[in-house]
């Protein structure tokens, strides 16, 4: 396939001869004679003369610049409509290349990626027990396309994130906490172990809240129902007002009899019975 042949272009560019630069010095001498000069009956044709000739010469110069940059220029525009030509020719040839170019990288990428897949499952075949854990999407790197990315270096980062997540596996299970299945949760989904431990975390400080909180709310209760008990046995073992007996409705002259009571008592209101039979003249023994 030959070269292209190499654009050679010949600029013969040509010189100007004039005499701008007399012209221009007579125009300001003149320029400098009207700056001093007042018009006056007697010069005014003298001036209208002048006028004329300045604008005649003014037009003449501008007249010869438009000329000369159109003799220059025709060189110029015939060549700009032949290079424009051959510029828009040279588009035709890179579309076909490219076009040529990007089938045959995305051929070269579909062979590269059937070829990754083909190494990921030997690979997963040494982890089984990790397939799910780790898809080939879910480890994919696009770098491994390039033509330059050697199987070998693909094959021992897809081990490398195999190993990675073992280790995060039994890092995990290494910390016997409660949460471990809801820390694999996140480790599987997200393959970060500072993610995973942070739930660990997260969970173990949101139990001991909770458990704070029951074991207040049990103190509490605690708390509540001994002041309840310590009240009822202030009203129990409150002194009751005894009734004095009226010695007038009692039958003095009665007949003495003994009788044996078996009362049963609490030992905290023992001393209340005492004070009671011992009130009304009753004898008592107490048997333990």
């Amino acid at each position: 396939m030959g070269n292209l042949v190499p654009v050679e272009v010949k600029k013969n560019i040509g010189t100007i001869e004039d005499n701008l630069d007399v012209v221009e010095a007579s125009i300001r001498q003149k320029l400098a004679e009207y700056a001093q000069v007042v018009i006056t009956q007697d010069c005014i044709q003298d001036g209208k003369e002048l006028l004329a000739d300045i604008r005649k010469e003014k037009k003449s110069l501008d007249d010869e610049r438009k000329a000369i940059k159109k003799a220059w220029m025709k060189p110029y525009e015939a060549f700009e409509v032949r290079a424009k030509k051959i510029i828009d020719l040279y588009d035709e040839p890179v579309r076909l290349i490219h076009s040529q170019l990007e089938a045959y990288e995305e051929d070269r990428k579909a062979a590269k990626r059937n070829n990754i897949k083909k190494i990921y499952e030997f690979v997963v075949k040494e982890n089984a027990e990790l397939a799910d854990w780790l898809p080939l999407e879910k480890i994919y790197d696009t770098k491994w396309e390039n033509a330059t990315c050697k199987d070998k270096t693909i094959r021992e980062a897809m081990e490398m994130a195999f190993s990675q997540i073992k280790i995060s596996i039994s890092t995990i299970q290494s910390m016997q906490s409660a949460w471990e299945e809801d820390a694999l949760n996140v480790l599987k989904d997200t393959g970060s172990l500072p993610l995973a431990i942070e739930k660990i975390n997260s969970l173990t400080k949101q139990a001991e809240r909770i458990e704070e909180v029951k074991k207040a709310q049990e103190e509490a209760s605690k708390a509540e129902l001994e002041a309840k008990r310590a009240e009822d046995k202030a009203v129990v073992e409150e002194p009751q007002e005894l009734i004095e007996p009226e010695t007038d409705i009692l039958f003095p002259f009665a007949a003495e009899k003994i009788v044996v009571l078996k009362v049963t008592v609490g030992e905290n209101n023992l001393n209340l019975v005492k004070d009671f039979f011992e009130s009304i003249n009753i004898e008592y023994e107490v048997i333990e």
